[in-house]
Order: C-alpha cells, then sequence, then structure tokens
C-alpha cells in the first residue's frame, strides 16, 4: 500500500520519519524533486541506509516527494519503485535514474488496473493508471494541477492518493496529514514510530494494517489485526460473527471517461465544456457538466 512523504521548499527531511516509512514500506523506495527546469527522479532503494544517505545529497530549496513501496501489484525490484514518469512507456517508468515533464507516486490499491501478472508482473497497477490515465490527460493538452482536472482524478481512484509534481510546483489528491515535528505531508501515518498495543503485537493505530484506518473502509486492517493478535494468556480471542458482519468491503473503483469538446477546431478546453461520464456504486450512468 505505500507512503508517500511531500516535504516542500525548505523544509529539511526528518530523518527518524524516513526511517519509520522506510522501515514500514520495505519493498524499494525512490524520490522526485523539481529545481524550476525538469523533475527528476531516483529511484530503485531497496536499502533504507542508501536511500537515507541519497537523500542527504538533495537541496532544500525544492519541493521533494519520496515514496516507500509495499507490493500489491507488481514484482518487488528496483524498476517498480515509485516515483515515474508520465509516460506512454512502462520502459522509460522502469528507468532508476531519469527526468521529466511530469512525475506521480501513488499510495493504494487501483483495481481496474492491476496486471494480471499480480505480483509477477513487470509493472504495477501504479504504472497502468499513469500510462492510460495520466499520459492520456497530458496528450490532450490538459494540466495535471488543474483544479478541475484533481477534482476528476480524485473521484477516480477512490481512497487512493496521489502526488503530481512539474518543475514548478507538486500536488496531492486525496487525504494526506501533516507531521507536527517535520511539518512533511504524509498519505498515511506510517512516519509515525511504531509502539506495542495490549496485545503484545504492534499498535497500528490510524495507521491500520496495509495503511489505512476505518475512515478509508479498511475496518479490518485496524479491526481484525488487533482482533486476533494473541493475549498474554497465548489464547487468541474469538472474532464473531457480529464484528465479521460489521467489516465493510471497500467501494467498488469509480470507472472515469472524459469528453473532451473542442471550439473552433482550437486544441484546448474549457472548464464549462468537459462532459464527464461516471459510472456511479450502483452502476447506473449519469453524465453531469463540471462547472
Amino acid at each position: 500500500m505505500c507512503v508517500i512523504g511531500v516535504y516542500r521548499k525548505n523544509i529539511p527531511f526528518n530523518y527518524d520519519e524516513m526511517d519509520n516509512c522506510f522501515t514500514r514500506n520495505k519493498d524499494g523506495a525512490g524520490v522526485m524533486w523539481n529545481d524550476g527546469h525538469t523533475v527528476h527522479i531516483r529511484k530503485g532503494f531497496m536499502e533504507k541506509e542508501k536511500f537515507v544517505e541519497f537523500l542527504k545529497t538533495l537541496p532544500v530549496d525544492c519541493d521533494r516527494v519520496i515514496h516507500c513501496r509495499i507490493a500489491t501489484a507488481g514484482k518487488v525490484s528496483p524498476e517498480c519503485c515509485h516515483p515515474f514518469p508520465v509516460s506512454p512507456k512502462y520502459e522509460e517508468m522502469r528507468l532508476l535514474d531519469t527526468t521529466a515533464t511530469w512525475a506521480f507516486a501513488h499510495n493504494g490499491v487501483l483495481h481496474s488496473y492491476n496486471p494480471q501478472g499480480g505480483l509477477t508482473a513487470n509493472y504495477s497497477d501504479s504504472m497502468a493508471f499513469g500510462r492510460r490515465m495520466l499520459n492520456e490527460l497530458l496528450v490532450r493538452g490538459l494540466d495535471l494541477h488543474d483544479s478541475l482536472i484533481e477534482e476528476l482524478l480524485s473521484s477516480h481512484i477512490g481512497y487512493s492518493k496521489l502526488a503530481v509534481m512539474n518543475k514548478d510546483n507538486v500536488s496531492t489528491i486525496g487525504n494526506f496529514e501533516q507531521s507536527l515535528t517535520s511539518k512533511a505531508t504524509y498519505s498515511n501515518s506510517s512516519y509515525k514510530k511504531q509502539q506495542y498495543g495490549r496485545y503484545g503485537g504492534y499498535n497500528y493505530g490510524s495507521y491500520g494494517y496495509y495503511g489505512y484506518s476505518s475512515q478509508y473502509g479498511d475496518t479490518c486492517g485496524a479491526t481484525c489485526m488487533s482482533t486476533t493478535q494473541p493475549t498474554t494468556s497465548n489464547t487468541a480471542p474469538a472474532l464473531t460473527q457480529a464484528s465479521v458482519s460489521n467489516v465493510k468491503s471497500p467501494p467498488a473503483p469509480v470507472r472515469l471517461e472524459i469528453k473532451f469538446v473542442l471550439k473552433d477546431d482550437v486544441q484546448t478546453y474549457d472548464k464549462d465544456d468537459i462532459k464527464v461520464l461516471l459510472m456511479t456504486w450502483p452502476c447506473r450512468p449519469s453524465v453531469c457538466t463540471i462547472r
């Protein structure tokens, strides 16, 4: 499920938080930063010490986004680490040291983009989303930092989180929380130090088992995990039928299609002319105009 950390200009890295992020998301890490000319990407750090060592070389007077991964789709490999350039080619997304006009990092699961090979595939749901959705928006001349586009993407990705960067700016989509210590913002609370709970195991708190609390629809992450932990008497408490029935499944992914209306053959767009087709959770299609 991963974690994204956004460090805006002049906020120094907090290496205790970096340590926590990597320790709880061990399938590889990467970072992107901008310099007013381009976006730089370095990724594929499979060892925490090497990742932290590289972060210490980066300037502070720029936006920086770190990502630490837990693999849910796509193999555990340096090439499947985030961030990724927004590109139509998976080969470009796999590069460990590259630059881009636009780049992104993702936290969550995008079921409709999952590769058939699952954890053996050489690309992930995040990479497929970048290729099939973000790149298509750029091809049509749209600005990924436009508030309308961010609203549409937020509807499309559901409970997932995104950080999107170009040469001048970084924006986030989804619920991020700010660290009171570093002032950086994170896509979940895995930057916090783990604490031991009353059952002798880790107290995941609002982070849940995979980084989501019940407010994100993952009640099983927070509830079932603690319920099934052994007690001090080595007897596991029973998971009752009532508790099982109260666990809510997350909603199905929202399918989204954007229809672009051109005015006088000019290759641009007007917010009032963007038609959106949303397959809502009851699966009843509706067409609306976003204003």
